[in-house]
């Protein structure tokens, strides 16, 4: 083979290389558990500082608070929703639209 014919090929190589590799990321890069925005409404407002204090150590971020009517936006995960929406503080939480 030709000096530059090998070139060639290994310059083909390495494209179709970098192409595939381009194309698997998105696929091995996707998160494992959606996240999503939620409100979570407290029963009262010491509940409602307390369930924030559990969002956020849940790993959640308060988006906004709510004090008037004890309430807050947070973006989590869809485990964190079913755990906020388990305590006994909480009057219902429900996905933000």
């Amino acid at each position: 083979m030709q000096p530059r014919t090998v070139v060639r090929v290994g310059a083909v190589v390495a494209i179709l290389s970098v192409l595939a590799a381009l194309l698997a990321a998105p696929s091995s890069a996707a998160p494992a558990e959606a996240s999503g925005r939620y409100l979570v409404v407290a029963r009262s407002a010491a509940d409602l500082g307390a369930l924030r204090a559990k969002a956020v150590a849940d790993g959640a971020k308060v988006v906004r608070t709510i004090p008037q009517i004890n309430a807050m936006v947070v973006r989590g995960s869809a485990a964190t929703k079913g755990r906020l929406a388990a305590d006994a503080r909480a009057k219902g939480v429900a996905t933000d639209r």
